[in-house]
């Protein structure tokens, strides 16, 4: 009999506000990238809830949540393992600004970005 699959689910949230995006610059192994504020679902948590908190812990904004708007799966057949990944529509519920959390080691920081900004060769990189 094979080895069952391992699944995990993620949240992420596409805040606009403008032509801007709330997102922040992550650091991971090497790389620095701009991307969408998000991360795992927690058990008992509904993938809103997590794209809610997870963007909270990333940018210290709080949103609310919409409709779900891409889902992917990325699968890795040889691990036996996929990643079911979610964006969902969102709206800042305050003006706050963003900050970089304390307690967020790989985010860099966090910052309403107009994506029209980063470089076509190399989207992660801001032009200056």
């Amino acid at each position: 009999m094979a080895e069952p699959w391992e699944t995990t689910v993620t949240a992420f949230a596409m805040t606009r506000t403008g032509r801007r995006w709330l997102m922040v610059r992550h650091e991971r192994l090497g790389v620095t990238s701009w991307e969408l504020p998000g991360g795992h679902v927690e058990r008992g948590e509904t993938l809103e809830e997590a794209a809610a908190r997870e963007t909270a812990e990333e940018t210290g904004v709080a949103i609310e949540v919409g409709r779900v708007v891409a889902t992917c799966v990325h699968e890795w057949h040889e691990r036996r393992r996929r990643k079911l990944v979610c964006f969902f529509v969102a709206t800042a519920a305050s003006s706050a600004v963003p900050r970089v959390p304390a307690n967020e080691p790989h985010v860099l920081e966090a910052a309403w970005v107009d994506p029209f900004t980063l470089d076509t060769v190399s989207p992660y990189i801001m032009r200056r």
